[in-house]
């Protein structure tokens, strides 16, 4: 009788000890998948409508014509991308140029959540149905790419900038380069 009580103790503690690694597993997981080299030097060919601007369309041409540092792709539905935003009003105020790729949004609700929140962006493009954005690779948004005078992709950020991030990584990385 007393062996089947000590077992029972025990197999209570199992699923308890599963959740903590489950747990544990997530925690570690992410915080090491926060930033990670991308695929691609240079960003790939597009060409998208601006949000901004009726029959207008943004490419990969602009964003080096305009000088283009930061690719930020975001969504008005999206709870981290409203959590980053003012970290992209401060790089908009340091004279950061930057694009904004609404992703798998609405033109209207994405007009709407820059006019409400500010935009910090120097052109904004439309990725309604998320296409160029599973050409780069993204499953998930906010993400972030900065780019040195030539173009060239120096660091991505998957997920939401952070403080730490803007003051120890990119406004380091785009006054170096």
């Amino acid at each position: 009788m007393e062996a089947k009580q000590y077992m029972r103790r025990y197999l209570l503690l199992i699923p308890g000890v599963i959740f903590m690694v489950q747990i544990y597993w997530i925690t570690v997981n992410n915080s090491q998948n926060d930033t990670f080299v991308v695929p691609f030097d240079h960003i790939p060919d597009f060409t998208l409508p601006s949000l901004d601007i009726d029959e207008v369309v943004i490419s990969e041409e602009d964003v080096g014509h305009q000088k283009i540092r930061v690719i930020n792709f975001f969504a008005s539905w999206c709870g981290p991308c409203k959590v980053e935003h003012p970290f992209l009003l401060e790089l908009a105020d340091e004279d950061v140029d930057m694009l904004g790729i609404a992703f798998q949004d609405g033109k209207e609700q994405a007009k709407q959540f820059l006019i409400a929140a500010e935009n910090p962006y120097l052109m904004t493009a439309l990725d309604q149905n998320g296409t160029l954005g599973l050409d780069w690779g993204i499953d998930s948004i906010p993400q972030t790419y900065l780019l040195n005078e030539n173009g060239k992709v120096i660091y991505h950020k998957s997920g939401r900038l952070r403080r730490e991030d803007l003051d120890n990584i990119v406004l380091p990385l785009l006054k170096r380069n």
